[in-house]
């Protein structure tokens, strides 16, 4: 967060620390964290919904023709 008070007619901005840390902080870890969702179980999910909608569809085309 950045403090951006005005003191004689200039504008000087000072780095704010947030409550209750240091401002710094840098975790344990050396990797990302990882956020968002699970794309590869998303597109495996997506992916047999379409395989059981083409299915069903070769299926009940043909019962019709026969």
């Amino acid at each position: 967060m950045v403090r951006c008070p005005l003191s004689s007619g200039r504008l000087r901005c000072l780095p704010t620390t947030p409550p209750g840390g240091s401002g710094g902080g840098g975790g344990g870890g050396g990797g990302l964290p990882i956020t968002g969702a699970p794309v590869a179980l998303l597109a495996g999910g997506g992916g047999l919904v379409v395989l059981l909608g083409a299915a069903l569809m070769f299926f009940t085309r043909r019962r019709r023709n026969s």
